[in-house]
């Protein structure tokens, strides 16, 4: 029942195996000339953030996440740099680079919209999507290592999507999922 606020120009960087785990929205607002910048101080064995059963939406503007890598303890672990479970969560104007991670952003039975945001170089899937509901619209996948968007059991419209040098496959949809899409670019 709380909201975790971050403004324009606040630096969080992750050391030590460092991560946040939230059970409340976040509300991250940077702008285009001063975003947000959350990074690790490695790229190897470095965590990220997850939000968890959070009852009211996340906001995510401006933003740049580097770096990151999945939030894991010795009994657990999360397979995006960036987890939404069962959290809604609103993600526009922002970029994910070099996640180190199985999913740069992992959204898990979620109401969501990305817009306007940039994904390179994940080190496998830029967006996996499970059970969840959303929209996806001027989104660019650069160099996933797997799939580009990764989406099952999820209802999505999308719109502009540009997704190059994927090694695996550019958009990878299943176990019933609807996807209504118009504007696709894959090279």
């Amino acid at each position: 029942n709380f909201k975790i606020i971050a403004k324009e120009g606040v630096k969080i960087i992750f050391k030590n195996n460092g991560m946040l785990i939230s059970y409340s929205p976040l509300t991250f607002v940077g702008t285009k000339n001063n975003p947000i910048q959350i990074s690790s101080e490695q790229n190897l064995n470095s965590n990220g953030i997850s939000v968890i059963n959070a009852q009211k939406k996340s906001i995510l503007e401006n933003i740049v996440f580097s770096n990151l890598g999945s939030n894991e303890d010795s009994n657990w672990e999360l397979t995006g740099a960036i987890t939404f479970y069962q959290s809604p969560v609103e993600i526009s104007k922002c970029s994910f680079e070099n996640a180190n991670a199985e999913d740069s952003l992992n959204i898990i039975r979620s109401e969501f919209k990305i817009i306007n945001s940039n994904f390179k170089k994940s080190k496998s899937d830029a967006i996996d999507i499970d059970f969840s509901n959303g929209e996806i619209n001027n989104v660019k996948i650069l160099n996933s290592e797997n799939d580009g968007l990764d989406i099952s059991g999820s209802n999505i419209t999308a719109s502009n999507i540009t997704i190059y040098d994927s090694n695996d496959k550019a958009f990878s949809i299943g176990e019933e999922s609807n996807f209504n899409a118009n504007n696709l670019y894959v090279k």
